[in-house]
């Protein structure tokens, strides 16, 4: 079995996976609790992270039970980043309209 390597960074956001489910494959009940932000690494592959709520409750967990949350852009945030990056374009794809 292939374990599939996943790097992060200090501040970086991330889903936790709640492993209480697991074996109920309920269609629409979640797995993947947070987001919570990664505080520190350690070699060992153990993460500490941390709620981002106001109590900012800090615990160790498995890092091979997260996975990268990528935040939600503001449209504002989402234009800037389009205009920075000139490799980037927005296209409109017009549909044809259906025979009448």
């Amino acid at each position: 079995m292939y374990i599939k390597e996943r790097k992060f960074q200090p501040g970086d956001w991330a889903l936790l996976f709640n492993s209480k489910f697991k074996y109920f494959q309920e269609k629409f009940r979640t797995h993947w609790l947070g987001p919570y932000e990664i505080e520190t690494i350690f070699d060992n592959g153990v993460v500490r992270i941390r709620t981002i709520d106001e109590e900012r409750v800090t615990f160790l967990v498995n890092g091979h039970r997260l996975r990268v949350y990528h935040k939600p852009l503001k449209k504002e945030e989402f234009v800037k980043y389009l205009q920075d990056n000139i490799y980037l374009k927005l296209v409109r794809k017009d549909f044809p309209s259906s025979p009448t």
